[in-house]
């Protein structure tokens, strides 16, 4: 049986006020209105567990960007909005915020 991971998933940069839908292995895991914290560079951040690799699934209006992640090499998934896009980078390391 594989473990369970955690997966952290950032709403970072270019939030304006926006509902965001978060979906991990087609399960809805926050939605809500969120703003970009300026000092900190940081909207929202949603923590869940999965079980082996899962779809991460970021939605901003009529923007929808998904990605496969493996937990286990990359627990950490980056979402930045920027001119009604969104862009989502997975990583090994937590994000660095002031």
């Amino acid at each position: 049986m594989t473990p369970m991971a955690k997966l952290t998933i950032d709403l970072r940069e270019g939030f304006d006020d926006d509902e965001v839908v978060v979906r991990v292995a087609d399960r809805e895991v926050f939605r809500g209105r969120v703003s970009t914290r300026m000092q900190l560079g940081l909207a929202h951040r949603v923590e869940t567990d999965v079980v082996g690799p899962a779809t991460v699934t970021v939605a901003l209006g009529g923007a929808t960007r998904s990605l496969e992640v493996d937990p286990e090499a990359t627990p950490f998934v980056g979402a930045d909005a920027g001119g009604g896009d969104l862009a989502l980078r997975p990583q090994g390391e937590p994000f660095r915020y002031m």
